[in-house]
């Protein structure tokens, strides 16, 4: 979560995966959340 002390938090963060089938999980599992 990227956060800034002048206008707070953006709720959005950077994350890399070596094995692209653990991406594609990750964004399914989240997606609507």
């Amino acid at each position: 979560i990227i956060n800034d002390r002048h206008i707070g938090g953006k709720c959005y963060g950077f994350v890399t995966f070596t094995n692209p089938r653990s991406a594609i999980d990750a964004i399914n599992d989240m997606d609507g959340r």
